[in-house]
């Protein structure tokens, strides 16, 4: 093995080209209209929230007022915890249904026996499933309500038709390790909502997300991201314990989120451009990570060899207990088997990388 101190080592986790710079937190204060946004999220209405968290627990409940009863909702085995966690928080009954990356026909249809009133789409790594229209269909067949989880897929698109089209509602997430990375996040709908009160933003958090967008590009430089790295690992296995913080987004982050939007578009094509790369075929899809499913022990250790940090998505879990791994087998073989790396990042990188994985 070569010795690690000289070698150039590509962090693949982080996003490698910057897509906030030191100073985009300065645009917080000019007025800046979301038609740059609007490019990427086709429902008329915007309701700015704290997180898509927060954003997927306010939608729960504004659905919960108009019923009687107590509603079911079915989520993916595999996906982000948060989404467990806002349903729960909600106090819907949550089934769960069978998928890999991202969900097929075949795994929405074996859940419409079970007749939830609302099924969540989750767009995993930015990547729409195929034949949605079908899902969308046999969902609507059903009067079953659709959230599309885009969190990661902002932007992506199945036959020209961009992500957030197909459902009832739409949640969006501007995290710092999203497609737009700074803070906050969104409900959009053409239905025009009342969602519950929320706090205003303390400005404690508000200076957090500043600091955050400031020191964050030198964190993911070779020189710290090893610590950096490090303490983000034990924040991600602490996730389940987060508390719900029910806080509306000030102007102040919606400038900047609109300002970010402005960029998205070259962000985009480059990471669509790097997936071409890799696979040999065009993507409409948002491509924010790209995972590996197939041989990852191997890849993993000659990735090392090479100074190549290959990680899996911690903020992704097995939602059911681990007892039901029986009844969810892709789920199960996804959430234990899996590496990811983030595709915004120049070529030399990704020429490298999959000069590793063998693609």
């Amino acid at each position: 093995m070569q010795n690690s101190s000289k070698m150039r080592y590509i962090y693949t986790v982080p996003q490698q080209k910057l897509m906030i710079w030191p100073w985009d937190w300065l645009f917080g204060f000019i007025p800046i209209k979301d038609e740059a946004l609007r490019k990427f999220i086709p429902k008329k209405n915007f309701y700015w929230t704290s997180s898509a968290r927060n954003a997927l627990y306010l939608i729960l409940n504004y659905i919960k007022k108009s019923s009687n009863k107590q509603l079911t909702i079915a989520i993916p085995a595999f996906t982000c915890q948060v989404i467990k966690d806002s349903a729960k928080r909600a106090k819907y009954k949550v089934i769960y249904y069978d998928s890999g990356i991202v969900a097929s026909v075949e795994d929405i249809q074996s859940v419409l026996e079970n007749k939830p009133d609302i099924i969540i789409l989750s767009y995993n790594f930015g990547y729409l499933p195929d034949e949605i229209n079908k899902i969308v269909e046999m969902c609507k067949k059903y009067n079953i309500i659709i959230i599309e989880d885009c969190a990661q897929a902002l932007g992506a698109k199945q036959k020209g038709k961009l992500a957030g089209s197909f459902g009832d509602y739409v949640i969006y997430s501007f995290g710092i390790s999203k497609n737009i990375g700074f803070d906050g996040g969104l409900v959009a709908s053409d239905e025009k909502l009342v969602l519950k009160n929320q706090k205003n933003m303390p400005f404690i958090k508000l200076l957090s997300s500043i600091l955050q967008s400031i020191i964050g590009p030198l964190l993911l430089t070779k020189l710290f991201f090893p610590i950096s790295n490090h303490i983000m690992k034990k924040k991600l296995e602490k996730i389940k314990k987060y508390p719900l913080k029910n806080y509306s987004l000030p102007i102040f982050i919606r400038n900047i989120i609109c300002h970010l939007a402005k960029k998205y578009e070259k962000v985009l094509k480059k990471r669509q451009e790097n997936y071409k790369i890799i696979t040999g075929v065009d993507s409409e899809d948002a491509c924010l990570y790209f995972p590996i499913v197939d041989n990852i022990k191997e890849i993993k250790q000659c990735a090392a060899t090479k100074g190549i940090e290959l990680e899996n998505m911690k903020s992704f879990n097995f939602l059911p207990n681990d007892s039901q791994k029986k009844e969810f087998p892709k789920a199960a073989r996804i959430s234990e088997n899996h590496l990811s790396f983030a595709l915004f990042r120049s070529k030399k990188d990704i020429d490298k990388i999959k000069e590793v994985i063998g693609i």
